[in-house]
């Protein structure tokens, strides 16, 4: 039953290898915490009681590093076990979904992190250093893969499954496979098209690339680079570049969103080029374009200098 509902997930809902891994490990999880061999498993015999003992054993539950899970952590358990039972109803294995009154935790809201206008200036100007001179293949790649996540605001599951022939003949256009199956198609910057240029360009000369591999992310092998070895050269190259804070490629995604919006983007333009389905998703960077604001009115405007300790009205 679980095998079909992965079978569902896969080819179906056309979810990343890494969410189905996620879902799975979920349920997994679950069935654990439950008390139940995945074997013995009775959907029928799971009520609301028992999903809400399982949120509460979650929210006690200490990881590793004995801090607890995050309540959005917990959702997105949640949020697997939602789509089991819900599948299931639909299948007609069950009659009533237990999942059904169990409430999504409340999350405060947290604005995504992201590098510096400053800091991801420096930062290109040194990638595209490395990615001019006569450096080898593994320097070209690694400083591609951080300037296409800023150039492009793709998502690291969406880089990892690109293909060469995604890119246009005259690589001004990359069509990209996103959540869900749904494709779209961005324009590349002229900058980024020159560099993935020279890129492919270092793979022929070094006979990377084995016979019919279509993946444009190679790993020495010439094999698809592993979404895994992508996050840790993310992480290693803003290390290296000296970049503060969270390092990952979803910080990169999220620099590009609040610096084209910082910029005067249209946001319907920038929920496009994103993929968000939504357009609440994108509307989080006008919060970070606000904060900009409010920094460069601080730091410029005499009112904002002269007020800027003050800790009461003034009255008149």
């Amino acid at each position: 039953m679980i095998d079909r509902w992965r079978t569902y997930l896969t080819s179906e809902k056309r979810y990343s290898p890494l969410t189905i891994r996620n879902y799975m490990g979920d349920v997994s999880e679950f069935l654990n915490m439950c008390g139940i061999a995945p074997e013995e498993f009775a959907p029928k015999e799971i009520d609301r009681e028992m999903i809400r003992g399982w949120i509460m054993a979650l929210s006690k539950h200490k990881n590793s590093h004995g801090k607890s899970l995050s309540a959005a952590s917990i959702n997105r358990r949640m949020s697997s076990i939602k789509s089991l039972f819900g599948w299931m109803l639909h299948q007609g294995i069950i009659d009533k979904d237990p999942t059904v009154g169990v409430h999504r935790l409340k999350t405060s809201s947290r604005l995504p992190s992201y590098v510096s206008e400053e800091q991801m200036g420096r930062a290109v100007e040194r990638l595209s250093e490395e990615l001019s001179d006569e450096n080898g293949f593994v320097v070209k790649r690694n400083a591609l893969i951080v300037l296409m996540f800023y150039g492009l605001g793709i998502r690291r599951t969406e880089l990892y499954g690109l293909n060469r022939d995604d890119l246009t003949p005259s690589m001004d256009r990359l069509r990209i496979r996103g959540k869900g199956g749904k494709e779209r198609t961005v324009p590349v910057l002229r900058i980024v098209a020159e560099h993935i240029q020279d890129y492919l360009d270092e793979i022929s000369r070094s006979e990377i690339c084995i016979i019919d591999q279509k993946a444009l992310i190679l790993s020495l092998k010439g094999e698809r680079l592993s979404s895994h070895s992508i996050y840790c050269i993310v992480r290693r190259e803003l290390q290296r570049m000296g970049v503060k804070g969270k390092q990952s490629p979803h910080v990169l995604r999220h620099t590009f969103a609040t610096h084209l919006m910082n910029h005067g983007g249209d946001m319907r333009k920038i929920q496009e080029l994103m993929g968000h389905s939504s357009l609440r998703s994108t509307q989080v960077y006008t919060h970070n374009s606000i904060g900009s604001l409010q920094q460069i009115y601080d730091k410029a405007h005499p009112r904002g200098k002269r007020n800027k300790n003050c800790g009461s009205t003034t009255k008149n």
